[in-house]
């Protein structure tokens, strides 16, 4: 019996019961469901990377635009983007030299024991 005189039933425990486990699970999946609080900050981490990296290729489209730009407005621009691409202008000698391959020093070897003599066995 309750304090007051009134009878708790089995039915109103019951509800309570369950009233209380449907707001754990609705806590619950707030937190970790698939909307979820979790999911929120995936979802965050990943626009913020999305951005970063948009806004790299914008600085990058930008730089390449401005360079094409100075490719089609400036002779000396092309001249020099063609020479270091390997273009020539006509009447100009160009020379080719080969690079040799890169020249690695010897492994040092391990000195083998003179003919005749035997090896230090007496661990000194």
């Amino acid at each position: 019996m309750a304090p007051n005189g009134k009878r708790v039933t089995h039915a109103r425990e019951l509800f309570y019961i369950c009233f209380l486990l449907m707001l754990l699970l609705i806590g619950l999946l707030s937190i970790f469901g698939p909307w979820g609080y979790v999911e929120m900050r995936k979802a965050k981490a990943e626009l913020a990377a999305q951005t970063a990296r948009v806004d790299a290729l914008r600085k990058f489209t930008e730089q390449q635009m401005k360079e094409v730009d100075a490719l089609r407005n400036d002779k000396q621009a092309l001249e020099a983007y063609l020479r270091k691409k390997g273009y020539a202008k006509k009447g100009d000698i160009i020379q080719e030299v080969e690079q040799d391959a890169p020249v690695t020093p010897p492994k040092p070897e391990s000195h083998p024991a003179a003919p005749g003599s035997r090896p230090n066995t007496d661990g000194k």
